[in-house]
């Protein structure tokens, strides 16, 4: 059934398609491998994440077809594409730093709070920055409150993680009292 969706002219269709599949059957991959190259950047997102977790030996083909997708304002595409490249063994080992690097760069307060809680979901995968610890602690007092909720949220979940709390109790001691605010209520 998913796979009749993933085939139609409908985007919507498609879309849902995508979400409802587990596992791409190997007969099937041309035809997800086609939606790389959709004219929806969520279905490409979509489409990429589900290829690169069904068929590892194809990990890097999928990540060179996508590798200068933005996708759309809150760059889906570009930011999943990051995450995957980092986390692909030897894709292009000389600039997995240069990735990590840029998706930490995505939890600054210079970009939107979407494109910043996507790179936070992202960093959960595979690890903060000092720099995207600090900024997620910026992020806790934000005006946007989905996004302080969501920040908050975050914190508590790596305060539970030993090695997270002896960083974000180090970073704490650098910050005025209205940037660490949140923090203190919860280390204290």
């Amino acid at each position: 059934m998913e796979m009749i969706l993933m085939e139609s002219p409908y985007l919507e269709v498609r879309q849902k398609g995508l979400q409802l599949i587990q596992k791409i059957p190997i007969n099937k991959k041309e035809v997800v491998e086609k939606l790389l190259t959709d004219k929806s950047y969520v279905t490409q997102e979509l489409a990429l994440y589900k290829l690169w977790s069904t068929f590892p030996e194809s990990q890097k083909v999928y990540l060179d077809a996508t590798k200068g997708v933005i996708g759309l304002p809150n760059k889906n595409v570009k930011l999943l594409w990051l995450l995957l490249a980092v986390a692909t063994n030897d894709y292009e080992a000389q600039n997995t730093t240069r990735y990590f690097a840029e998706l930490s760069g995505y939890t600054s307060p210079e970009y939107g709070w979407e494109v910043r809680m996507s790179a936070f979901q992202y960093l959960r995968e595979i690890g903060f920055t000092d720099e995207g610890l600090l900024n997620l602690i910026y992020a806790t007092n934000h005006h946007s409150w989905q996004f302080k909720k969501f920040a908050r949220s975050l914190i508590d979940q790596l305060l539970e993680d030993e090695d997270y709390k002896i960083r974000i109790q180090k970073l704490v001691e650098k910050l005025n009292e209205d940037e660490s605010r949140y923090i203190y209520t919860k280390l204290n």
